[in-house]
């Protein structure tokens, strides 16, 4: 650090500089510091012109190219043997470490106990405590909260959302209900399902989901508690009315045991998948309804994979995620093409939390927790500097990602959720079209200061009115 600089002026105003030599190598961003809180922020990310650069990527065993840090954008995949250039392929960005620790807006009122309710985009989250709802979204690395003007439900059984949607069941009336994000503020929406003729199966509903279809196709699905079939009720929104309006219904005779909403994605669209499971696996059923209203039932061998030892099954993006009782422990399965993704227990206890993207896995090994990416096929690489230090994890009880933050639910009575931001300064590319060859890829990549680990040194100019 060098000596701070003071000069007065002849209009008597105090000029302050000082200098400090970061010693960091490259340098994304200065952040300074007033009582150990952030006051000034500067971005250095474009200081240089980005550099374009081209290298030869094989790719990992899921068909995903990993381009490595402070890549920006991908300007062409070509195959390496055939020339040919890829198309259909989606970028994404993921971390190897920590960023900074965010400030959060919810006053203490929460701790790991409280029920909460992730949406199915990864941004949002709801927290149902004393009946009342209160609603957040992450918006560019800042947890914001989202006006419910004191809602109260009672006797909440779930909340769905995605996009702009907030979908609400009860045990008690109103057993189901619909909202809208309207200028960072729930506004309450009309249903009118008044033709739907089993409307008064949602008085006993055994399990319950909603998605989205490309076409704006609303399905919802659930299994009643009556006879344990599966039902899939498709609905629009019209903007005007501000109004949930039902369409038609399926139903199929299969008893199920879980039914699942995938979520529209790059990949694929929306889709409810109905499960039954048996002891032999061509007892096992899978059901599977579309968006054009079509579906697809069969005795499946994956419904037994699905729900054999399976201690939990829910859907993550556009991955069914399958916990297991026994190893391999985790099992992911990418839509549509269904490669499947296992993991065994990276440590001595057998609870997960993986992300909406499914690009990071916490477990906990050896009294502390790991932290991981999932980039590679089978594999979990864990964060370069692990937890931030500042964290007793003897008090973690739990976690959630927001997409990318990470809320840590603490027994703390001073701070019971910290939150902490990842820094996805890294690019990959997936759904390249052979497993089995190389890519010529070009992209561009950030040039920044530091880069040759000389240090970044930083002043600030302080210019105060007497």
């Amino acid at each position: 650090t060098y000596p701070c600089i003071i000069n007065f002026s002849k209009d008597k105003n105090l000029t302050l500089s000082f200098s400090s030599d970061m010693k960091f190598g490259e340098t994304h961003e200065l952040v300074y510091l007033l009582n150990g809180e952030p006051f000034a922020r500067v971005n250095l990310e474009n200081f240089n012109p980005q550099t374009t650069q081209s290298t030869i990527i094989a790719p990992k065993e899921n068909y995903i190219l990993d381009i490595g840090k402070n890549a920006t954008e991908v300007l062409s995949i070509k195959n390496e043997n055939t020339n040919a250039k890829e198309n259909n392929y989606f970028c994404a960005k993921y971390a190897t470490d920590f960023g900074d620790k965010i400030s959060l807006p919810f006053n203490n009122l929460f701790c790991n106990e409280t029920p909460r309710f992730l949406s199915k985009d990864g941004n949002k989250i709801f927290f149902a405590l004393d009946d009342c709802i209160y609603a957040y979204q992450n918006n560019n690395y800042s947890v914001n909260e989202i006006k419910t003007f004191g809602l109260t439900i009672q006797n909440i059984i779930k909340i769905i959302s995605f996009d702009k949607f907030v979908f609400i069941f009860s045990k008690t009336a109103p057993l189901f209900s619909a909202y809208i994000i309207q200028n960072n503020s729930l506004i309450k929406a009309n249903i009118n399902f008044s033709n739907y003729e089993n409307y008064s199966d949602f008085e006993n509903i055994f399990e319950v989901d909603i998605t989205l279809s490309k076409s704006n196709l609303f399905m919802l699905a659930y299994i009643s508690k009556a006879n344990y079939k599966g039902y899939v009720i498709y609905f629009t929104y019209d903007k005007v009315s501000n109004t949930f309006n039902y369409d038609s219904f399926k139903t199929s005779n299969h008893k199920f045991s879980y039914v699942l909403a995938m979520y529209k994605n790059n990949f694929s669209d929306a889709s409810i998948i109905f499960l039954r499971g048996a002891e032999h696996s061509y007892d096992c059923t899978i059901v599977t309804y579309y968006p054009d209203k079509t579906f697809q039932d069969v005795y499946s061998v994956l419904a037994y994979y699905y729900t054999k030892d399976t201690k939990e099954i829910h859907t993550k993006g556009r991955a069914v995620v399958v916990e297991k009782t026994t190893n391999p422990h985790l099992w992911i399965y990418f839509y549509p093409q269904i490669y499947r993704y296992n993991l065994e227990i990276l440590g001595e206890e057998d609870d997960d939390y993986i992300s909406t993207n499914t690009l990071y896995l916490i477990q906990k090994k050896n009294n502390s927790y790991e932290i991981y990416n999932l980039v590679g096929y089978n594999t979990a690489t864990k964060f370069s500097k692990g937890f931030p230090t500042e964290i007793d994890q003897s008090k973690i009880e739990g976690f959630e990602f927001l997409n990318d933050l990470l809320l840590i639910f603490m027994n703390d009575e001073k701070n019971k959720i910290v939150a902490y931001s990842l820094k996805e300064d890294s690019l990959l590319v997936e759904n390249v079209s052979k497993n089995d060859s190389n890519y010529l890829v070009s992209y561009k990549k950030l040039d920044l200061p530091g880069k040759n680990n000389e240090g970044v040194i930083a002043t600030l100019t302080v210019d105060i009115r007497l």
